[in-house]
């Protein structure tokens, strides 16, 4: 993964790229991510230590600890595909199908539930 704007790379790491289409435009799939995102801290508060997050634009990235282990994320969001890229420590690669499956349904399901944009035809 490469933070772009600082050339971050974390190698040696299992790496994960999710892409999930969506018809909302890419303020309404910033804003449905906002929401799961903030869920999802909200649910493993204690259990992790964020330990850099950044937005600038349509990229967010971050990085978090937990139990000793880091890992990082970035986003991307398109106006019509958001595309999510994970690194993890390198034991969580024995259940990387199993975190990828997660990730894929927690996507799609904070986009799906989200309201398009009204169309101006």
């Amino acid at each position: 993964m490469r933070d772009g704007r600082r050339g971050l790379q974390f190698s040696g790491m299992p790496e994960i790229k999710i892409a999930v289409a969506h018809d909302l435009g890419q303020e309404g799939a910033a804003c449905a991510l906002r929401s799961g995102i903030s869920e999802l801290k909200a649910k493993y508060a204690g259990r992790f230590t964020v330990v850099r997050e950044s937005l600038v634009g349509w990229a967010w990235s971050g990085e978090y600890q937990a139990s000793g282990l880091r890992a990082a994320a970035a986003v991307a969001i398109g106006a019509t595909t958001v595309e999510v890229s994970l690194r993890l420590p390198a034991p969580a690669g024995l259940f990387r199908g199993r975190i990828e499956a997660e990730v894929r349904a927690r996507l799609a399901g904070y986009l799906a539930r989200a309201t398009p944009p009204a169309r101006t035809d």
